[in-house]
């Protein structure tokens, strides 16, 4: 899970470690470079930050999740859930 660019093009660079533009896309073309397999891709999941801001009570989260439609009204953040096969030997990066 990260922010996406694409829905984020100024506030993404606001937190120090966001030096490298990651899209849903980028993210799961570098992952099956590396022969993962992309079980499941998002490119609109959670709102940007929830860092800082109001505390809300668990039952909010819980219905957020169960509301796909809420997700691409309010999602800033991608979803990639990804797995190497079994057997599968680890690709090396190239220096």
């Amino acid at each position: 899970m990260g922010p996406n660019i694409k829905y984020l093009p100024g506030a993404y660079w606001d937190f120090w470690d966001h030096y490298l533009p990651l899209t849903e896309a980028s993210l799961r073309e570098a992952l099956e470079n590396r022969n993962f397999r992309v079980d499941r891709c998002v490119a609109k999941f959670l709102p940007y930050t929830m860092a800082g801001g109001p505390r809300y009570p668990l039952s909010f989260l819980r219905l957020y999740l169960a509301l796909p439609v809420a997700w691409r009204v309010f999602g800033k953040q991608f979803l990639i859930v990804a797995s190497r096969p079994p057997g599968e030997t680890p690709v090396k990066a190239v220096p």
